[in-house]
This record gives structure tokens, C-alpha cells and sequence, in this order.
């Protein structure tokens, strides 16, 4: 029938729109369903294909009228200040509502709806959280949290963003332990490293050199980023097996561009090399 091959084809929640207008009109006890079922309708209604990018709130600026009296000692406080999203590297921000599948509605369906239900919402969803470090205003302060305590352990997957190998150090050295407490059930944090182009800064320096043999050109961005991160050559330490550096360019959607696919243009394609030797030459500090 057209509703089973609907359904076959792209799953179940388009078989959910191709009920008939009469069983619409039913009342139907959701509950009754399998747990495995019923986060099936959760994740299409609660998942974004974007991040969820969190603001933190803190102390207010004040400003000073006399001469080198401005500068403020800011501070995080507990609690979130707003959220929005973002799709694209350079692209505009925009509300969790605004993408066409998502219903946050859901969550008020009922507590046991919501209990089961913002599982998916924190676990599933990649949250980006201000890169904050040591030397910034206000400085990176985990022990202040920024979700309330039943739902910091749901949050599996969150990334930084910086446009520079140096802002994030901090978390690169050491700021990943104070954070890994702060969320025990993390499974990946995203170090982004978003840059603009192959024409000028790491792009230019970074890209793959006509003839230079794969193995050569990852252990060039490996010593590349030791002296970045380290300050040194020949570096050994190992990083969490959790964390991942990756590269993103202007214009790429942050969840598909994190994909090393295979692309034809030749520019493009040597953005996917940097990108991918990126990867590999950081996993060598996994493995120490």
C-alpha cells in the first residue's frame, strides 16, 4: 500500500504523516508503545542537524568613566543566559523551533514524556559552549555550572570553536579535565578550528603540497600542531581518547562538514585533505 512503502522508505515519522484524517482524531496513548519506539518519535522532534549553541550567564559590565579603571573583573554565573543555533561556519543563528521537524512541545506532553524524552534532547544533540579559558573575561570556571544538575550528566557530545590553534590550548592541556567532571557522561568533545579559506593563514600553510606523499604530509601537521599546542617539537603526550580536532571552512554545515567525504572540484578537494590530515595527525597524540 502507498502508506507501507512510505513508511519502508523513509521510516517512522513519515509513516506518522500518512495516517489517515480519522485516526488523527483518536486519542492515542503513546505510553503504550515500546521504549524503543517511542524515542524513535522523540529523536526526529527533538534532534537538529545544527549546533545548540549555549551562552552562559555572568556578572554585568560596568563601565567607568575614569581613565584605566575599566577593567572588569567578569565572572561566569550558574545558569543559561540563551540558546540558539547554528548551521553553517559563518552563517546566521536562528531558534530551535525555526527547523521544520523539530516540536518542543513535546516535552509538556506529560512528565513521563518528559523524563523519557529530554534523554534525547541532551544526549543526542551536540551542544557548543563559549570557549572560555584561563586568560579570557570572564576566565572558564566549570565548577559554576551552566544546566542544572539532573541533565549536565545527559550531555554526550559538545565542541569549542576558535579560529586559531592558540584560544584553544587551555582546553586542549588541561581545561578537558575540569570539564570532563563537569559532564561525567561525555563521549566527544569537538575542538572546531574554523578557517576562512586556502588562501591565507593555517589554510595556506597547512595545505597538501603538490607531490608530498601522504605519510610526509600528516607528520608535517603533526610537528605543525606540537609547536602550536606544545611550543615544542617532539612532544609525547597524549590527549583524551574523547576529543577530537577538527577543521571546518567558511561556509560548511558544522554536522555534515565534520564528515570527511570525498568531493571532485580540485579546490575542494584539497580542503578535504587538510581536513582529513588534520584528523589523522591528531590522533597521533591520542595514541602518545
Amino acid at each position: 500500500t502507498p502508506v507501507s512503502s512510505l513508511a519502508s522508505r523513509e521510516g517512522l515519522a513519515a509513516f506518522t504523516l500518512a495516517i489517515d484524517t480519522r485516526s488523527i482524531k483518536e486519542s492515542f496513548d503513546l505510553m503504550s508503545l515500546p521504549l524503543s519506539i517511542r524515542k524513535e518519535i522523540y529523536t526526529p522532534l527533538l534532534t537538529i542537524p545544527a549546533l545548540i549553541c549555549v551562552r552562559q550567564k555572568k556578572t554585568p559590565y560596568q563601565h567607568f568613566p575614569n581613565p584605566y579603571s575599566n577593567a572588569n573583573d567578569l565572572k561566569l554565573e550558574p545558569g543559561i543566559a540563551f540558546v540558539l543555533t547554528q548551521t553553517t561556519l559563518g552563517g546566521m543563528k536562528s531558534s530551535f523551533g525555526r527547523f521544520p521537524n523539530t516540536n518542543i512541545g513535546i516535552l509538556r506532553a506529560s512528565k513521563m514524556v518528559y523524563e523519557e524524552a529530554k534523554e534525547v534532547l541532551y544526549g543526542s544533540n551536540t551542544f557548543d559552549l563559549r570557549n572560555h579559558t584561563n586568560e579570557t573575561s570572564p576566565p572558564a570556571d566549570f565548577a559554576i555550572p551552566l544546566f542544572s544538575p539532573t541533565v549536565s550528566p545527559m550531555i554526550r557530545h559538545l565542541c569549542i570553536r576558535a579560529e586559531a590553534i592558540y584560544p584553544l590550548r587551555w582546553m586542549i592541556l588541561s581545561g578537558h579535565r575540569s570539564l570532563g567532571k563537569a559532564y561525567p557522561s561525555i563521549q566527544c568533545l569537538t575542538v572546531i578550528l574554523e578557517l576562512e579559506s586556502l588562501k591565507r593563514g593555517f589554510g595556506k600553510v597547512w595545505v597538501r603540497k603538490n607531490r608530498e606523499g601522504w605519510v610526509r604530509y600528516v607528520k608535517r601537521i603533526h610537528t605543525a600542531l606540537q609547536i602550536e599546542i606544545y611550543e615544542c617539537e617532539g612532544v609525547t603526550k597524549s590527549v583524551p581518547v574523547w576529543m577530537n580536532l577538527k577543521v571546518l571552512f567558511d561556509g560548511e554545515r558544522y554536522v555534515e562538514g565534520l564528515k570527511l567525504e570525498s568531493r571532485t572540484i580540485s579546490y575542494e578537494s584539497k580542503m578535504v585533505e587538510l581536513k582529513r590530515g588534520v584528523a589523522e595527525a591528531w590522533e597521533l597524540f591520542k595514541k602518545g
